[in-house]
């Protein structure tokens, strides 16, 4: 309920062992939670503590029986205060409590301690920092009490502030009314020295932030080159267009931008991307759509369908889908109730979705809609591979997540939260891969999945998978992670044997992405330490590995507003369109290449 407000940057919770921690009846605190049962999230929290809430549920009445009166007394006579915050008692307590319980005795609370592990995993989730603080109690020795929350914080690396048996604050009686509240004297006196320890830790995450920051660029002033673009081997490059006032690009290195003579590409607007079309041979330039569906990996996943029809994603009446246009028509004539990842012919489109996207792989995602709550996110028997039959104006879910989730293979945690991502079909239509990445504990795994439409494989399942392309029919390769070894691999698709491409891997052993065209592949990297992207070539046959170009990759882009080079062959094989930022703004540009 929260996170659809707002996002907090830092949440402190303070934890009282009763409340968080040990075994009571939780069903006494339902009664605020009932008026907001509705709410996506809060029934399942409700029905977990008494199952026989979901039928007493059925009227509404029954949510507002614990705080009618209370409901109807504000009304009648509101209460009114001119205090802002927390107010602390003045009084000093008179008495000296009685020795609290042996430890031995405690029993703790399954579901609050699911719960308060759920509520970590989504903190980090959502990039919140969160610090859990224990207030200081009168009399306490030890926090034994908090074993759970000890080894919660140390799973997840949360910070624990421990005030609990402090004794500036716990042998002193004149801060507390009773054994557990502090009195406003107290209260003073913890709050600032807690605010004080509160600022110290987050001063110290901004510094940390600041030098991992300086540190890139002092590595950068040392490392770097004279030059910002730099071709080889007869290499020679082209603007699209020049610099002009708007950012522009393709996206995807699976599909190239050029056809019969056109090229497709996105121009950057404000929160929207227009697709344009230019001609080569003219020099004219139109625009064919608008979307507000797109992300800078992808765009709006503009693609040909046939020399005239161009398919791209948009957001329309709440949903994702997508449409086609005719260039020579200058019209929409078909939209597919779903967004298209990628497509076999006009036989049939493949997608995920890309709501699911934004809460494991958001780089990919879109923006239109807000991340699922965690009811539906959960529900991986109704969520996965879709697919429309363009001829029977049909979509399904093909496979759910449920189904590959049981395809096993190496799967590190299936409590982890799970998406799909880069499907890609087989040049034959027969076949498709996809990445089946999870993220549990902050840190990201990934498998390689194959899927003939019958038969579901893992093809590769250490955790580091990263980019495909088809070779042919049965053949992939890419850069991931084998028997433990990174680097770039074939891997048969039917039989599942695997082959390292020791050259390429040697020359090259950092990721990139692949596009193949007959016995040559082209792969680019990431940003080096001189902040230089590099464009190699590889000869299946040869075994040969050519440096093409080199490309400067500013500091003030990165993470989700990188520009990856995403490597493109034409039809002919003669030049190799890339997104770059050499020039200081992403723009499409084409190298024209020899390699026979």
């Amino acid at each position: 309920m929260i996170l659809a407000r707002y996002n907090p940057k830092i949440i402190v919770y303070d934890v009282n062992p009763s409340f968080d921690l040990l075994k009571g009846d939780n069903a006494k605190y339902l009664g605020d939670l009932r008026t907001y049962w509705q709410e996506p999230g809060v029934s399942n929290v409700v029905y977990s503590v008494d199952s026989c809430e979901r039928y007493k549920l059925k009227s509404m009445m029954y949510c507002y029986n614990s705080i009618w009166l209370q409901m109807l007394s504000d009304n009648i006579r509101p209460q009114s205060s001119n205090e802002k915050g927390f107010v602390g008692v003045n009084m000093v307590m008179e008495y000296e409590p009685t020795k609290s319980e042996a430890t031995s005795s405690i029993t703790y609370d399954t579901l609050k301690l699911f719960y308060l592990e759920r509520f970590i995993q989504d903190c980090k989730h959502h990039h919140v920092t969160l610090l859990f603080s224990l207030s200081p109690l009168y009399r306490a020795n030890s926090i034994e009490v908090f074993q759970p929350l000890e080894s919660l914080c140390k799973k997840y690396g949360v910070p624990l502030i421990n005030h609990y048996n402090d004794r500036r604050f716990s042998t002193n009686r004149n801060y507390f009314y009773d054994s557990v509240h502090m009195n406003r004297t107290g209260a003073i006196a913890f709050s600032s020295c807690l605010a004080s320890e509160l600022k110290r830790i987050i001063e110290n995450k901004i510094t940390m932030g600041i030098i991992k920051e300086l540190s890139r660029f002092a590595i950068y002033l040392v490392k770097r080159k004279s030059y910002k673009v730099k071709v080889y081997n007869g290499c020679e490059i082209e603007s699209l267009k020049g610099l002009t006032g708007r950012e522009y690009f393709h996206g995807y290195y699976d599909k190239s931008p050029e056809q019969n003579g056109k090229v497709l590409y996105h121009e950057m607007g404000m929160n929207k991307v227009s697709i344009i079309l230019k001609d080569l041979v003219s020099g004219e330039e139109r625009q064919i759509g608008v979307s507000n569906a797109f992300n800078w990996q992808m765009g709006a996943r503009a693609l040909w369908i046939d020399d005239d029809i161009v398919s791209y994603n948009d957001f329309e009446d709440g949903k994702y889908i997508s449409k086609w246009v005719s260039e020579s028509n200058n019209a929409v004539v078909k939209k597919i109730p779903m967004p298209t990842m990628d497509i076999w012919k006009q036989k049939y489109i493949l997608t995920t979705n890309f709501q699911r996207l934004r809460s494991v792989d958001p780089h990919y995602s879109y923006n239109c809609l807000p991340e699922m709550d965690e009811d539906t996110f959960r529900n991986y028997e109704h969520d996965g591979v879709w697919m429309y039959d363009i001829e029977k104006e049909e979509k399904k879910l093909l496979l759910s997540i449920s189904e590959i989730l049981k395809c096993k293979g190496n799967l590190l945690y299936e409590e982890g939260r799970h998406a799909i991502n880069h499907i890609m079909i087989a040049p034959d239509g027969q076949s498709f891969i996809f990445i089946h990445r999870y993220k549990y504990n902050g840190k990201r795994y990934d498998r390689l999945m194959c899927y003939d439409f019958k038969n579901l494989k893992c093809l590769l399942d250490d955790p580091v998978q990263s980019h495909f392309c088809w070779l042919d029919a049965d053949n992939i390769m890419g850069y991931c992670e084998y028997e433990g070894k990174i680097g770039w691999y074939e891997t048969n698709t039917k039989s599942g044997e695997v082959k390292k491409l020791e050259e390429l891997t040697k020359a090259h052993p950092k990721n990139g992405h692949p596009t193949p065209y007959g016995e040559w592949i082209v792969v680019d990297s990431y940003p080096d330490l001189s902040r230089m992207q590099s464009l190699y070539a590889y000869n299946r046959d040869t075994k040969e590995v050519i440096l093409l170009a080199e490309f400067f990759h500013d500091l003030k882009h990165k993470e989700y507003t990188r520009c990856d080079l995403h490597p493109r062959f034409t039809d002919d094989g003669k030049a190799i369109y890339i997104d770059t930022l050499y020039s200081g703004k992403r723009q499409l540009c084409k190298l024209c290449v020899n390699l026979n």
